[in-house]
């Protein structure tokens, strides 16, 4: 169901989720403070990854909506980086985080991304709706 059926970017979005999970597991796991950093780093560096491959997606399909999308991509990565820094402060916690990262993902990938599918996903031969009428299921 989270699929936005370019196989590249949902395995992309799969090895996000992995992170985001893993993220979510480390205080029950009593994870060194070391570790968390780590773990979130990694994270961030994988979502840059992912928004440069969907960028060039962009760039290729004439999605009209890129700019507004690319400026998501950034204000989650600001405000990832704040987080981390409250972390460190101890002024988040790491569960508050992994909250924010589970519901980030779930808005993103089914609110924001699925609008560009029909600019990404070429249209079945025969199909007789325009791209705009595409139905998600």
């Amino acid at each position: 169901s989270y699929s936005v059926g370019v196989e590249e970017l949902d395995l992309q979005h799969c090895k996000l989720l992995d992170l985001i999970n893993e993220i979510a597991g480390l205080r029950s796991k009593g994870a060194t403070e070391k570790t968390c950093f780590a773990v979130l780093n990694a994270m961030i560096k994988y979502a840059e990854m992912h928004f440069e491959t969907e960028e060039r997606y962009f760039g290729t399909s004439g999605y009209p909506d890129s700019s507004r999308h690319l400026r998501a991509h950034e204000e989650f990565v600001e405000e990832v980086f704040s987080m981390v820094r409250d972390l460190d402060q101890e002024m988040l916690t790491l569960g508050a985080i992994a909250i924010y990262l589970q519901e980030w993902y779930k808005d993103h990938i089914l609110g924001t991304d699925r609008k560009y599918m029909p600019f990404l996903v070429p249209k079945p031969a025969g199909a007789d709706y325009a791209p705009e009428e595409i139905r998600l299921y």
